[in-house]
């Protein structure tokens, strides 16, 4: 019976011997490519990412049929384009590839996502990565998770012990609403205690009193040379500001 394998064998010797190529009789295996950055910028950029899969996917001799690309926008993204990506496996029979498992390593809704699909994964970073690996990273990140939101509710539980205003919506607004007014008054005795401001007011007052109007009066205050608070020209509006202010403290 003809050895088949000796013969391509045979074949491809004599063909380097010759300095011809020889074309790869085998199934070229075919990769969806996934990129992944974050908005922070904290991961492999795509570009770098694209060149990883490429160099990795013609040292083997595979092809990749189809690519896709995602922005993390935060804690619940929906990854539409992970999705995407399996589904192109599952329809042509390929392997999902990343560039770097990396911060991946640490997020649940990933890798449960590829687990439980069914896809096999190539990570180019750690090419030993499969099915069963990557179900024991899933643990680990479940765990992890857990781990974290125990000792943040065990934290913010020791501070409620010791006083501690916790976010509630209700102490936010209360802090929120206090913090508005102190500033408001911090501006406005800012303001008052303004020399520029006394000096107009004063003159303002003296307008008033001979009944001008506030086009007028900003005219004459323009032309005697006063200037606001930030050291700008008068406008109504500013005049109206500074009488009101002084008025009220009357």
């Amino acid at each position: 019976m003809l050895n088949v394998r000796l013969v391509y064998d045979i074949i491809s010797y004599l063909c380097i011997k010759s300095g011809k190529r020889v074309i790869n009789m085998k199934t070229q295996q075919k990769f969806v490519a996934y990129y992944r950055t974050s908005k922070k910028g904290q991961d492999l950029g795509i570009d770098a990412q694209k060149n990883t899969v490429k160099d990795y996917t013609k040292r083997i001799d595979g092809i990749i049929i189809d690519s896709y690309e995602e922005q993390e926008s935060g804690k619940h993204n929906e990854r539409i384009e992970l999705h995407k990506a399996l589904e192109s496996c599952k329809r042509n029979k390929a392997t999902i590839i990343i560039a770097k498992l990396d911060r991946l390593s640490r997020n649940v809704e990933f890798l449960f996502n590829v687990r439980n699909s069914g896809i096999d994964i190539c990570c180019v970073d750690m090419p030993q990565l499969n099915t069963l690996t990557l179900g024991i990273f899933a643990s680990l990140a479940q765990y992890e998770r857990e781990l974290i939101s125990e000792r943040t509710k065990k934290a913010l539980q020791a501070k409620k012990q010791k006083g501690a205003l916790l976010g509630k919506p209700n102490n936010l607004r209360d802090n929120l609403d206090q913090a508005i007014e102190n500033s408001k008054a911090t501006r406005k005795n800012k303001a008052y205690d303004n020399e520029n401001n006394k000096r107009a007011y004063a003159f303002i007052k003296s307008l008033k009193e001979q009944n001008k109007t506030w086009a007028e009066i900003m005219r004459e205050l323009n032309k005697a040379g006063f200037y606001t608070s930030k050291g700008k020209t008068f406008t109504i509006k500013a005049i109206q500001r500074v009488h009101l202010l002084f008025d009220s403290k009357c």
